[in-house]
């Protein structure tokens, strides 16, 4: 997983998305002939992505934050995200 912040971000007002990935060695040793994963990958290198948000049936791909924003609200809304959507998503996909 990672956080990708925004290139339009400013002071007044930053957005971010949450990407996840996911790696099968498997596979990419089918592909490439090796693994060449390292051991703590990068998102971006992963065989499958996608962003949290994309999950969520009303597709939110970004969140908001700016300097009223309530961090509290914004995490908590990430966790509920994370555990409704990310891993069921992740399990569904360790099934496969």
């Amino acid at each position: 997983m990672n956080v990708q912040l925004s290139k339009w971000n400013t002071k007044e007002l930053a957005k971010f998305a949450l990407n996840i990935g996911v790696h099968f060695a498997s596979v990419a040793t089918l592909l490439f002939g090796k693994d060449p994963m390292p051991v703590n990958p990068k998102e971006s290198w992963c065989l499958i992505r996608t962003r949290a948000g994309l999950l969520m049936p009303e597709q939110k791909d970004w969140w908001s934050v700016a300097p009223e924003t309530n961090g509290h609200a914004v995490s908590e809304d990430l966790a509920a995200v994370c555990s409704a959507y990310v891993l069921p998503w992740l399990e569904q996909l360790q099934d496969s």
